[in-house]
């Protein structure tokens, strides 16, 4: 081999050797970052979970019937009497659309 296609042939291995370096490199950053995002994404649904338990529990004390009573009474509202309740009757919507289908 002639010294100057032996320089080529060393250059070029070279520079395969680098470029492979450091694309290795760069995919090891590349999956420490994702790691480290991953791992960051993870705390914050374990952070999202716990307020959401939160809220499930003050969801259920504040529809809580005695509280609402107890609201209702803090608010001056009272059982009204049964001679001033009127009863209202609501028509069925699907049959008055099947009634009207049919015509």
């Amino acid at each position: 081999m002639k010294p100057r296609r032996r320089v080529k042939v060393l250059v070029g291995a070279i520079t395969l050797v680098v470029a492979g370096a450091l694309v290795h490199t760069w995919i090891r950053l590349r999956a420490l970052d994702l790691g480290y995002a991953i791992a960051e994404e993870s705390r914050r649904l374990d952070d999202l979970v716990k307020v959401e338990r939160r809220l499930r529990v003050e969801v259920a004390f504040l529809k809580a019937p005695a509280r609402i009573e107890l609201e209702a009474q803090r608010l001056g509202m009272r059982v009204p009497d049964a001679s001033v309740v009127r009863r209202v009757r609501l028509r069925d919507e699907g049959a008055s659309r099947r009634r009207r289908s049919v015509r």
